[in-house]
Order: structure tokens, then sequence, then C-alpha cells
């Protein structure tokens, strides 16, 4: 081992040789075991799928494959301690040959289906490193009593149990041939209880006992295990600087808490804080863009969340090999984090659709047509963000079924607990579907009379004449007669003109014939169903009723065409000899 630390006094330099010891252990044992498999495989076909045929043949795989990989451990230690390189890249490039053969080796031999998707690539090696320090802490039977594939094809048997011990090897397959003998998952899922009940165990003479006890001397004389050394191994620092760097860790930078050293903790902390900056960066980026009316303003968070949850945490996780129950941990938080945002970003993306193409469309936010394709989209957002909580919820384990089925429950619960609001809800849909009135128009709704201003997922607001605003449940506007006054074709007029009683009958005769003739040549009324005649006699007046229809749209319209017929009557009063006070009245 060359000499760190040059100049310093021989004791400095003793302690420091020690620590650069342990950790270049930790480093390239850690690497090793991320690769997968003894070099001895890699010159091998490394397509070739290990022979899984029975719980011999996969035994047997399980015995080879550790003992060719912990030969590699050694050899590579022992290569790299004894050069003076900073980095072995003939070593790297032999355990990058030895990692192309574990997927189709190793892994296979392990039903990691009780794993959570999220978790199967880290906790995968863990487990398997598990479950080497407990095959090589405990005798294993001679390999001839264990079931091959004839025995098992006599027996009938799909588990079979190591004897002396809980772990169980499970047939998968449905047909004989096609079956393969695995580590079941429930062995998988007990590995590190039952790691722990072996850990003070010696191992057994062989390639693991030998690495252990090499890892022994680098660790100055202390007793560790393959799997400590692994668990707390700087190897993701080791891909960004040479091991050697790391030689002069302080032993307090080493002290563990639940299975983290302090050092990785403190990786794991600046890369949080990297993400909180960065969540914290983009909600100040989005309430400057709320303060000038941009449609982005919601997009910023959730992207941030979703980077931070994808990529800056994880690879802090990874750089400093946080492993353990801190990282099942971390992993449930990421992927709450991951598909949280997603959802939330598909629920901000949808109204940012949506508004885009209302402001395409130059569509008045207030009107119904704006707020359907708003509705639609929000709703559509909800469908992705349920989507993706539902995969997310797979991700950690959850069954989607049993999502699915607790969203419906939980459906059901809100749906009596909120009968009224889910009925006003119903009932917008129905008046933005159907579209009975729009914003601005004159309607009359179960005894309310006014202008519609606006109408929401609970309520329509109707402006009264005495300028009161009323609010109906839209359950009570969808299933009440509602008649929409300003879509009306034309409009009807009754007007009631008052003469005096002494006026000469021709006088009265020729007003009522004017009255008519100024009906039939006004443009906007509906000549064919005009009537003008008399009504009714008192002591003191004549009453002359003229009823029309005014083909205008609008209440302004209807008051300028009405307005024009009251002031041609009011002059041709005086022209058909008609004199006294003139009372003309609207009903």
């Amino acid at each position: 081992m060359p000499r760190i630390g040059a100049g310093r006094g021989a004791a400095c330099a003793a302690v420091a040789s020690v620590m650069a010891r342990a950790v270049l252990a930790a480093v390239l044992l850690a690497a090793v075991l991320l690769a997968g498999l003894p070099r001895a495989i890699a010159a091998e076909n490394p397509l070739q799928p290990p022979d899984l045929s029975s719980p011999r043949a996969t035994l047997q795989t399980l015995v080879t494959q550790s003992d060719g990989f912990f030969i590699l451990i050694a050899d590579v230690l022992g290569r790299y301690a004894r050069s003076n390189e900073l980095y072995d890249g003939a070593g790297m490039r032999r355990i990058l040959a030895a990692s192309a053969a574990a997927e189709v080796r190793f892994r296979p031999a392990m039903d990691l289906s009780g794993i959570p998707p999220v978790l199967r690539q880290t906790f995968g090696i863990e487990r398997a490193v598990q479950l080497m320090e407990v095959l090589n802490r405990i005798d294993l039977p001679p390999m001839d009593t264990v079931p091959d594939a004839a025995a098992v094809a006599a027996s009938g048997i799909k588990r079979w149990r190591l004897p002396g011990t809980e772990i169980e090897f499970a047939a998968q397959g449905d047909s004989a041939d096609a079956r393969r003998w695995v580590v079941s998952a429930e062995t998988v899922e007990q590995l590190p209880l039952y790691y722990g009940l072996v850990r003070t165990l010696p191992y057994r003479p062989g390639p693991m006992a030998d690495l252990a006890r090499v890892l022994g001397e680098l660790n100055g004389g202390r007793r560790v295990t393959v799997y400590e050394t692994f668990l707390q191994s700087p190897v993701g620092l080791g891909r960004v600087i040479p091991p050697r760097w790391l030689f002069e860790l302080p032993d307090w930078a080493r002290a563990r808490f639940l299975r983290v050293t302090v050092w990785q903790w403190s990786g794991l902390m600046l890369g949080a804080g990297v993400g909180a900056l960065t969540v914290w960066g983009a909600r100040r980026l989005a309430r400057a863009g709320r303060g000038a009316g941009s449609l982005w303003s919601g997009l910023p968070v959730p992207l941030a969340l979703i980077f931070t949850a994808a990529v800056i945490v994880p690879t802090a996780a990874n750089l400093f090999h946080i492993g353990g129950e801190v990282r099942e941990a971390i992993a449930f938080l990421l992927t709450v984090g991951l598909f949280g945002g997603g959802a939330w970003l598909g629920m901000a993306l949808a109204g940012l659709v949506a508004n885009a193409i209302v402001a395409s469309e130059h569509l008045r936010l207030g009107r119904l047509d704006a707020q359907l394709i708003r509705l639609g989209a929000r709703l559509l957002g909800m469908i992705a963000a349920l989507a993706l909580v539902i995969r997310g919820a797979d991700e950690l384990g959850f069954p989607a079924y049993s999502v699915l089925a607790g969203v419906g429950v939980g459906g059901l619960a809100v749906a009596l607990a909120a009968r009224d609001s889910l009925a006003n809800l119903l009932g917008s849909l129905l008046i933005l579907i159907e579209q009975p009135f729009r914003i601005g128009h004159y309607v009359r709704v179960g005894g309310v009379e006014g202008a519609v201003e606006d109408v929401g997922f609970r309520s329509t607001r109707i402006r009264t004449s005495e300028h009161s605003l009323i609010s109906l449940p839209n359950s009570t506007v969808a299933n009440t007669t509602v008649e929409n006054l300003t879509l009306r074709p034309a409009r009807r007029q009754r007007l009631t003109v008052q003469v005096p009683r002494d006026t000469p009958r021709d006088a009265l005769t020729a007003l009522i014939g004017r009255v008519r003739a100024l009906l039939d040549a006004d443009p906007v009324c509906e000549s064919a169903s005009a009537r003008v005649h008399v009504s009714a006699l008192s002591d003191s007046l004549w009453d002359i009723v003229a009823t029309f229809s005014l083909m205008v749209e609008g209440d302004a319209a209807e008051a300028e065409a009405r307005e024009t017929i009251l002031l041609g009557i009011e002059a041709l009063a005086p022209e058909c000899g008609v004199t006294g006070t003139l009372r003309i009245s609207c009903a």
C-alpha cells in the first residue's frame, strides 16, 4: 500500500493508513457487489440463463456464483491496494463485464415480487448480499440430498425448505418443463431478519470467510461483515472522485445512525437542501408569473417537485450509497413526490390548455362556452391525475384494484355526505351542456326575474331589476322551468292610448287608422300581428289598445323601437283632431 500523507509523523501515517485501507475496502467491495458476478461468469456466454430447474440446481447456482463472486472481490481489492493508480481501469472493466451477466444469472434466482417495484433495483442487491451472508454462515446439506429435477418430477412438490432453516425455494411456472425454482418471496422479505439472527455466527470456511478476514485486516483488525461494509461504503463518491482521496475520513464521520453513516447523512441532507431550494425558487417564479397574469404560472412548482423527486434527491442517495430502512423511506417519499407532482402538473396543464383555447377563441371567461371548456379540461386533468396516483401506488406495492376499491368506497362516502353539493354540480353540468341561457340573458326562473351574471359549479347568480343579486342553486335551476326572455324572436308589446271622452268619433277613427298604419310601416314591427282597437269606454276616457310584436334582439333595441312608436303616436294625435291630454301606458 503506498504511503499517504508523506511528511507527517509516523503515528499519523499509521492511523491514516489503517483508515485508508478500511475505506478503500468498502469502496471496492461495494463497487464489485453492485456489479454482481465473478470474472469466470463473464468469460462464459453472458446470455446463458442460470440453471433453476430444481431446488438443487438453484442452490448450487447460488453457492457457485457467490464463491466466484467473493474470489473476484478479493482479486480486485488486492490489485487496487497494491497499485499506485487513482482508478483501477482494468478492474472496472472486469466488473462491468461481470455486471452484464448479473441480470440473467443471479437475480432471476430470487422472487422479488414482494418488494415494491420502486425498491427492487436497490433492495435486490441488498437482499442478495444478505442471502450470501446467511448461506455462508450455516451448514448446507449435501447436494445429493437436495431434490433434483427428477425428484421434483416424481414427487410433484412445488416448495422445498432448506433443512434446519425457514429458507424456502418455490416453483414458478405452470408446466413442469417451464417451471423454475427461486428463493420464495416470503424468504426474500424475511432476509433482513435472518441476517440479523446469524450475523454473530462465524463464517463457514470458504471464499466469503477469506474475504471477511481481509476486510477485517483492512479495518484495523476489527470484526466486520461483508454486508455492513457494503452498506456503509462510499461507492457513489468513488464514481466521481478517486477512492484514494477519501482515505482520511475521521471516525466521527463513519459513526452510524439507522445504519447510515454521518458522512452519508451529510450528503443526503445536501441533496435535500438543493431540492428544497429548487422548489422555493419555483414558487417565487410562479408568484411572479401570477402577478403578471401569465398562463404558465401554475407549472414551475410541480415541475420543480418532479425534478427534485426524480433527479436531485435520487442522485444524492445513489452518490452517497444510502441503503436500508432510510432508503426505503426515501423511496416512499420520492415516489409520492414524483407521482403527486405529476398529478399536480396534469391538473395545471389542463387549466393552461383550457385557458389557451378560451383565449384563442376570444371567449369571455364568464361565458358558458368558456366554462364548459375549462370544466372538460379539468375533468381530463383529474382523470390523468387519478391514473398517476394509481400508478404511483402500484410502484409502492399497493395493487391497483385495492386503490380503485378505496377510491370507490371513499367516493361513495363523499357522495352520501355531500348529496346537495353533488346535485348542484350535476345541475351545473346540465346547464353548461344544454345552455338554456348565457351570461347577460334576461331570464325568469321560479319567480325570480333578472339578468344572468354568472354560472358557477354550485349556483347561478341573477341580477334583478331592483339591482339585487340572487343566487339560485343549480339543482333548482335544472329542475325548474326557465323562461329566457332574451331569446324571444319577437317581443310582444301592448300599448294603451287614453283620449278624452269628448273626442269626436271621426277623430277617434282617424287616430286608430293612423296608429295601425304607423305600425305597418315600422320596419321592426311584425305587421301581421298588429292589432289596434277600442277596448274600453268610461265617463271621461276612450281606451285604445295597440298590440304588436317587435322583431328585435336585446332589451336596448326593444326600448328604442318602442320609444319610436310612442313618439309617433304622440305626433299623430293632433293631426287627427284629438285635443286635450293624451295618456299612453305600456303593459
